[in-house]
Parts: C-alpha cells; structure tokens; sequence
C-alpha cells in the first residue's frame, strides 16, 4: 500500500513540475562558488534552469544576447561596471529580461539605486533557498520582491521604486510607447506600428508602469497628459 502511494505521490509531482512554465535565469556574480552554489539551489527547483554565467557586466551582456533569460541575478559589486550601472542597460536594451539584485550589500541606498534602475527584485545573499526560489518565480509574474529583512526599511517594493526615481526618467523608446497607449493602441498595434514584437511591447509597458507607478493603461494615459508627455487632450 506504501508503495503504491509513494508512486502515485511522486508521479503527481512531476506532472505538476512539468505543467510550471519554464524560467530560464543568467547568474552574474565574479565569485565562482557564489555561481556554483546558486546554481545547485535553482537547479533543484524543478522549473527554474540556469541557462548561464558571467563574472563581470560584459560577459552578462554577452550572455543575454546569446540565450535571452527570463531572469538575471545580479550582484552589485562587479568588476569594471558594477550591478546598478549594468541593471539599467539591461533594462533598456533588453526589456523582456528581468533582473533581481542578489547581493550582500543590504544598505538602503543601494536598494533605492537598484529599484530606480529598473530592477524587480533586490535580495540578501543570506536570503532562505526557498525564498530564492519563490522570488524568481514572482518575478517572473510580474511583481516586485524585496528581501524579507528589507521590506520593513520601504513602504512596500513600489513606494521604493517611487523614492529612488523621483521624477522618472523614461527612454526615447518608452515615450514612443506612452505615447501610443495614450491614443489608444492595443500592444499588437504597436507592435507592428514599431516593427517589434508584442511580447517586447508587453515588457516595455510592464516597466513603464511599474516606473509612473500606475496600475493600468488609463492611468498611464491619465499620467502621460498630466506631465506633457502627450500632446494636451482629454482621457475618456
């Protein structure tokens, strides 16, 4: 009878593991333990696979273009350009990737730069493996994750963000892209109005909203006519 159910429990498993979406995450970190250890954590996560490494913020850039992850796990201290400055070319030249700060560094300041970078995520290199795992995974959702000794230093991740920005500064890119949802365009318009895909119009809108601090597509539009990024004009 034990055998039986321990089969039938391990074949449930799997078919739940299977039916998870695959996340696809680059390490950058210049220790090659930190690498090693993070990736026999993620690996055991069952849909969480570790496509790459890279020790420095060039060898990231490589990285991304070679197999575009969903994630990249950061560190802040790198050699030649650090964490923060390399999160914000990731951020502009490859939206659909999204990054979480994995650092040992828990110091305020560092976080607002992080969150004002346009990263989702910050976490302590202390941080429990499981709650490693469950932050790519609400990452990869959409959300915002800061390290549970963090948090209580924040509002929430948002009114971080919002600290670190003051006054966003948005790329030539995402003003093309406000400015069309402030007409009314759905993302397969833009996408082809642009000659991009949708998926990367999706994750340009998921940053645009995430750095006005809006919650949907009106109140993006709303926002982009309040602070001149449109032409003047009513929103219905």
């Amino acid at each position: 009878m034990q055998k039986t159910y321990s089969k039938s429990y391990a074949k449930s498993v799997t078919s739940i593991l299977m039916a998870q979406e695959l996340i696809n995450v680059l390490v950058v970190d210049d220790h090659p333990i930190v690498r090693e250890g993070t990736r026999q954590i993620l690996e055991g996560s069952g849909n969480i696979r570790v496509v790459a490494e890279a020790a420095t913020a060039q060898e990231a850039f490589t990285q991304i273009e070679e197999h575009h992850p969903d994630i990249v796990l950061l560190d802040v201290r790198l050699p030649g350009t650090n964490g923060i400055e390399a999160a914000k070319r990731i951020v502009s030249d490859y939206p659909d990737t999204q990054i979480i700060i994995l650092s040992a560094y828990g110091d305020p300041d560092y976080v607002r730069a992080a969150l004002g970078a346009g990263v989702y995520g910050y976490l302590l290199k202390t941080a429990p493996d499981d709650e490693l795992i469950c932050a790519i995974r609400s990452v990869h959702s959409g959300s915002l994750v800061l390290d549970s000794t963090l948090a209580g230093n924040f509002n929430n991740a948002q009114a971080g963000f919002n600290q670190a920005r003051g006054t966003p500064e948005l790329t030539d890119r995402e003003l093309e892209i406000v400015s069309m949802v402030a007409q009314g365009m759905p993302n397969k318009q833009i996408a082809a109005k642009l000659e991009i895909s949708r998926r990367t119009v999706e994750g340009h809108v998921r940053h645009i909203f995430d750095k006005l601090a809006v919650n949907s597509r009106t109140q993006l539009s709303v926002y982009a006519i309040e602070h001149r990024l449109v032409p003047g004009g009513s929103v219905e």
